[in-house]
């Protein structure tokens, strides 16, 4: 059996130090194991990820997307939570899930969503987040003292 150790080197108070990979955030090993996948949709593979921005600052996320998605020639689609991503990606790649009232989901292109009424110079993630394609997420206020009571908690303090 063949045992290593991932070092990467990085610059630390102006001193370049390796450090053992296994001690890097869980964003940079997210990172690690999503190059592999960008190269396979720029060398014309059909690559799907889901959560591509898990643990991975939006900036961060957002600048790889902004120079990978030149150099694509096979396909890449990803799920995620981070709207700033939207600024990147053309209208037409955008998608939503949209649920009724009864939970169905649907997934619907923003373009459609709008009925193709979306002007070039508008802001397609403060669209969203105002609620114009549907898919945003209800949110709700959460009363955990209205939690504990109906698990049986006492929160008398």
């Amino acid at each position: 059996m063949i045992r290593y150790e991932l070092y990467e080197k990085k610059r630390i108070s102006n001193k370049i130090v390796e450090i053992p990979f296994a001690l890097e955030s869980n964003g940079t090993k997210r990172l690690l194991d999503l190059f592999p996948l960008f190269l396979n949709a720029v060398n014309g593979n059909t690559v799907i990820i889901d959560e591509i921005d898990q643990g991975i600052h939006d900036l961060l996320i957002d600048r790889i997307i902004d120079n990978i998605k030149e150099d694509i020639t096979g396909q890449l689609i990803f799920t995620t939570h981070d709207t700033q991503v939207m600024k990147q990606l053309d209208v037409s790649s955008l998608y939503v899930i949209q649920v009724d009232s009864e939970g169905n989901k649907r997934i619907v292109n923003i373009s459609k969503a709008s009925k193709g009424k979306i002007a070039a110079n508008n802001n397609i993630q403060k669209l969203y987040l105002d609620g114009y394609f549907a898919g945003i997420p209800y949110s709700d206020d959460v009363d955990f003292y209205d939690i504990l009571e109906g698990i049986g908690v006492n929160n008398d303090k």
